[in-house]
């Protein structure tokens, strides 16, 4: 267990998403945002000149989302983790 939690703690750390308001939020594609009308769950980083998803920034917005109530954006963010195979990365 604790080896897991470990783990996961080392997983969450790397991700690091510019802040709500800044100039590098708002430089980023709306598809970058499980929630894209407000620039909201970023879960994409660029890797050279494309936009890649990150499981563990979809990871990340399904526990913001969870945290805050918001179940569409659970819903996403499970679906697109299920898509590329690391479903297992969030507790059900």
């Amino acid at each position: 267990m604790h080896v897991i939690l470990r783990q996961n703690y080392l997983m969450a750390r790397n991700w690091n998403p510019p802040g709500i308001g800044t100039k590098k939020r708002k430089a980023m594609p709306k598809h970058a945002f499980l929630k894209p009308e407000s620039r909201k769950y970023p879960y994409k980083v660029k890797r050279g000149d494309r936009w890649v998803t990150s499981p563990t920034g979809l990871r990340q917005a399904y526990r913001a989302a969870r945290f805050q109530g918001d179940k569409g954006v659970m819903s996403k963010a499970r679906s697109k983790l299920k898509a590329i195979g690391k479903e297992g990365m969030i507790k059900q």
